[in-house]
């Protein structure tokens, strides 16, 4: 014989008894201890109250650190190209052909001395043939000067030849300016480079002759993240690296910063100055160069102490073996540790691992670090200034939070 389904309303009130009865044991449970505690013995019930109650406060064992305080230090880090101080390509003041170059490549010349020398027989036939256009013009004045005093001559004679005299003067000068064009000099000291042309060859103004760099200063320009223009000033140090002397750091200083803000990378040019005082390094290197700036204290946790709400960040600071909710301002992460600013100081222990059964004032247990110290070095149990480990900027600094 088949057993008949239940109905619906059969089911609902077989449901409603069960959960009844569920309800009643529930609210009923310490009763129902007492009585098993009766019936199995005095002392039993108390001793499960007991062990229920002591469960709820166990501490909680947990992982901590001590807050440190670092210095929040920057480093701005960028790649340039240096030039020399003043580098110029000389070029022929006149045409004509060479007929002498007395320098050699790479030699250090000084200023003032001769570089090329164009055939200059023409310009000194010139200037030859205006001085003595000067004389028979001196002549000629003298003679107009002696009638006019005999009363032969006019006034106007003598005004005649002084002037010609003075034209005849300044195409002296002219010829003499023209016969020095035909020498090129050094304008300032420096270091020629390789003559682009050769003894015998025909040049004009336009002709390139050989470049003139005066490397006892290299300039490399970079650009500059605008947040840090008010921390960065002219003079501070800047060390510069180059793969030609991959060992070795340069330093040198900050020799300007630009007037005005790019509105586009919101960036500002900045120039190093690298003396050269070895003369090591040449125009056209490549350069690292970093720029060290010294940052405000913060305090310093692991970043898994660092904990979020909706109303902001925290930590878990342990005090009197019980916890303490504490809230901090991020300011800045970098290498697993994050700078925090709120009430927390040097030495305290921060929860790192184990947060998430803690509540304001729970119990905790935990073994006291030994060797903590985010630099690495042992904890003594008082508080340490430890110097931040460098970040490595391009360009763009991290920002803070």
């Amino acid at each position: 014989m088949v057993p008949r389904p239940w109905s619906i309303q059969s089911q609902i009130v077989g449901v409603v008894l069960i959960l009844s009865t569920a309800v009643g044991v529930w609210v009923s449970r310490d009763d129902i201890a007492k009585a098993f505690a009766n019936f199995t013995g005095p002392g039993a019930g108390k001793a499960a109250l007991d062990k229920r109650k002591t469960g709820r406060d166990r501490p909680v064992p947990v992982i901590v650190k001590r807050v440190e305080r670092m210095r929040n230090d920057e480093t701005i880090a960028a790649i340039g190209t240096a030039r020399a101080r003043r580098s110029i390509m000389l070029f022929a003041k006149s045409d004509g052909e060479i007929v002498s170059l007395p320098f050699k490549p790479g030699e250090r010349v000084a200023q003032g001395q001769v570089l090329l020398e164009l055939d200059s027989a023409k310009a000194k036939l010139a200037v030859g043939i205006a001085g003595k256009t000067v004389e028979e013009m001196e002549q000629k004045l003298g003679r107009s000067q002696y009638l006019k005093k005999r009363r032969v001559g006019s006034g106007a004679s003598v005004e005649d030849a002084r002037i010609i005299l003075d034209r005849a003067r300044l195409e002296v000068m002219q010829a003499q300016e023209q016969l020095r064009d035909m020498k090129l000099v050094a304008p300032f000291d420096g270091y020629v480079g390789i003559a682009k042309v050769d003894v015998g060859e025909r040049v004009t103004r336009s002709t390139e002759i050989v470049s003139l760099d005066d490397r006892s200063e290299l300039f490399v320009e970079f650009e500059m993240p605008e947040q840090f223009i008010g921390l960065v000033k002219v003079s501070d140090r800047v060390s510069a690296a180059t793969p030609s002397y991959a060992k070795r750091k340069f330093i040198g200083r900050i020799g300007y910063i630009d007037s005005r803000v790019n509105p586009t990378s919101r960036t500002v040019m900045v120039r190093a100055v690298i003396p050269n005082g070895d003369d090591l390094l040449r125009p056209g290197m490549s350069f690292a160069i970093e720029v060290n700036i010294r940052g405000e204290e913060f305090g310093v946790v692991p970043e898994l102490a660092l904990q979020w709400r909706s109303g902001g960040s925290f930590v878990w600071i342990v005090e009197n073996e019980t916890v303490r909710q504490v809230p901090v301002r991020l300011v800045r992460r970098r290498n697993a540790i994050v700078f925090i600013e709120g009430e927390v100081s040097a030495g305290e222990l921060v929860v790192i691992e184990g947060v998430q059964r803690l509540r304001p004032g729970k119990r905790v247990r935990f073994e006291a670090p030994r060797q903590d110290s985010l630099s690495g070095r042992p904890d003594t149990g008082r508080p340490e200034a430890v110097d931040a480990p460098k970040s490595s900027l391009r360009t763009k600094s991290e920002q803070k939070g």
